[in-house]
């Protein structure tokens, strides 16, 4: 009987959070990179985006993101050109988000690279990305508490199985399954035994 280790229950609640989230959480990804592509495209024109290609390699600088000001002065937005999030919606996506590099002009590296008025479009959708983010990662954070303080409750897979049956496929993995025996050779036994005989000495 398996017994329900500190382990086992820690990564039964990843399973089943990813399980829950993680197709919520890879479309906020998508729609952070879409939308910092959108910023980066704003800031540089499609001409001038074909200028800084041209350019010998090294003359221009690589950055994961950009730092642009959405009105009031309430701070700076970093977009992650890759869309990547951290904390509890990081957790619970089924697959890494890779880094995305774009070439930024030098004193865009570390410095504000626009600021837009509180009434541009970008500013609500920006708002928009932060709530969906903020949200998810309230709903997340519920669903784990509940989830570790239901993982509690048993002390091997079986009885966990028997109380919350629905657990049941995150759980297979975790169980310890009796090996089969190998295959006796019973053919080369036989011969070396000189079997079979009539009856038994």
């Amino acid at each position: 009987m398996t017994k329900l280790t500190t382990y086992i229950r820690e990564n039964l609640s990843k399973d089943l959070l990813k399980h829950r989230f993680g197709d919520a959480a890879a479309s906020l990804v998508a729609d952070r990179a879409a939308f910092a592509l959108k910023v980066y495209n704003d800031i540089y024109s499609e001409a001038d985006r074909k200028k800084m290609a041209a350019l010998p390699e090294g003359w221009l600088g690589k950055d994961s993101d950009i730092t642009v000001q959405f009105g009031d002065g309430r701070g700076y937005g970093k977009l992650e050109f890759s869309g990547s999030v951290y904390g509890d919606v990081h957790a619970v996506l089924k697959e890494p988000v890779d880094t995305v590099y774009r070439l930024v002009i030098h004193q865009h590296l570390r410095g504000c690279a626009k600021a837009y008025e509180r009434t541009h479009e970008f500013a609500a959708e920006y708002d928009a990305l932060r709530e969906r983010q903020k949200d998810l990662s309230t709903q997340i954070s519920l669903a784990r508490r509940q989830t570790e303080a239901a993982l509690t409750k048993a002390t091997t897979l079986k009885r966990l199985v028997d109380i919350w049956p629905e657990i049941e496929p995150f759980v297979e993995k975790y169980i310890d399954k009796p090996k089969p025996l190998p295959a006796l050779p019973t053919n080369e036994l036989n011969a070396l035994l000189d079997l079979p005989v009539s009856e038994a000495a």
